[in-house]
Formats: C-alpha cells, sequence, structure tokens
C-alpha cells in the first residue's frame, strides 16, 4: 500500500497491492480505479478501462499505468506470479486548476504642466499657499510627477526631483493651482500638451 498526500483528498493518490492464490499456474491481474473507467496500459501498451481484468499476461515484472483526463498518472511497477490474482486499486489524484489572479490594469500616472505666468516661472514651494517657503523656481512647459492636491488651497504637490543615490525621496514641493494643469503620461511621451 502507498499513499501521497495531497492539499485535498480529491487531491490525494495511492494504490494498494494484493495477490490471492488461484492454484494452477494461471496468471492474473484485475485493475480498479478511482475515478472509474480510468485507461489501464501494460508495459506501455492500451489495454482497456478500469475496471479491467485478464488472465493472458506474463508472471513477470510489469510497469502497469492507470491515467484519467483531469487525474495525475499513476505508474506501478509490480511483479506477477503465476497461480496468483494480483489486483491492484489506484486512486488518482484530481489536478486542480489554479484560478488566474485578475490582474489589475496599471494606472496611468498623473503629471503636472507648468503654465505660462506673469513672471515667467512659478515658485515652488515648501507647503500649500504663499506661506511655506521658496524651494526652487520652475518654468512654463516643465513637466512633474502629480503627487497630490490641497483642496482647501488648490495649490497641488509635485515631484520637483526623483529620487537619485542619497536623496531617496527626491524633492517634493507645491506650486499654485492655478498656473499649471494635469496631463497624462502618454501626453508627456508623445509631447502633445499645450501651455494653454
Amino acid at each position: 500500500m502507498r499513499r501521497e498526500f495531497g492539499v485535498s483528498e480529491d487531491e490525494s493518490s495511492g494504490d494498494i497491492i494484493s495477490f490471492d492464490r488461484i492454484g494452477g499456474q494461471e496468471t492474473s491481474l484485475i485493475v480498479i480505479s478511482t475515478p472509474e473507467n480510468a485507461q489501464v496500459s501494460v508495459d506501455g501498451l492500451p489495454q482497456g478501462f478500469a475496471p479491467y481484468k485478464t488472465s493472458d499476461i506474463s508472471p513477470a515484472q510489469h510497469q502497469i499505468m492507470v491515467r484519467a483526463p483531469g487525474y495525475t498518472d499513476r505508474v506501478m511497477t509490480i511483479k506477477t506470479q503465476a497461480g496468483f490474482r494480483l489486483s491492484l486499486f489506484a486512486k488518482l489524484g484530481k489536478i486542480i486548476e489554479l484560478q488566474p489572479t485578475a490582474t489589475l490594469a496599471p494606472v496611468a500616472k498623473i503629471y503636472i504642466q507648468i503654465l505660462s505666468t506673469p513672471t515667467g516661472f512659478l515658485r515652488v514651494r515648501s507647503g500649500p499657499g504663499t506661506t511655506g517657503s521658496e524651494i526652487a523656481q520652475v518654468k512654463p512647459g516643465d513637466k512633474y510627477p502629480f503627487l497630490e492636491e490641497d483642496v482647501a488651497t488648490g495649490w497641488v504637490k509635485i515631484q520637483y526631483e526623483a529620487p537619485a543615490p542619497g536623496l531617496p525621496n527626491g524633492i517634493e514641493g507645491w506650486v499654485s493651482g492655478e498656473y499649471v494643469k494635469k496631463i497624462t503620461q502618454e501626453e508627456v511621451a508623445t509631447g502633445s500638451a499645450s501651455l494653454k
């Protein structure tokens, strides 16, 4: 008796082999399977479907394979003997199909494009609003990754400088929402965004 445990009973497999004396020199084989009607092959040649019985088998070592669609094949090497009936019960393990995990569509990245300003530049500040200290200036036409928007002030947070060695978070800052517009990554790539 052999048993191979799977995650569940359905996925487990195994076989039980027993001999019964029948007298004389006849050699016989019986194969029973779970599931029923599994195909039985002896020494690589299909013989029929379980339950399968034959007395036309030589007393020698044979390879028995039991297979069914949706189940793992069960292959056993057994030795038949003259004067005995070899009974083989084979339980096949069910193949459980893994459901493909749903792949989420990539979220389109949003960028901020700087529009024309009366001064010809736009101040980047440390916080939303004119009270934040000036940390940089950006020019009309420049594009930066959008991070968030402050609803109260209408100011927009941008990634002013990309992360780099020694500056893992890059530089982030706030710009007035009056002189910017949101554009898609595709518009950045194609250069189709205008300064209007």
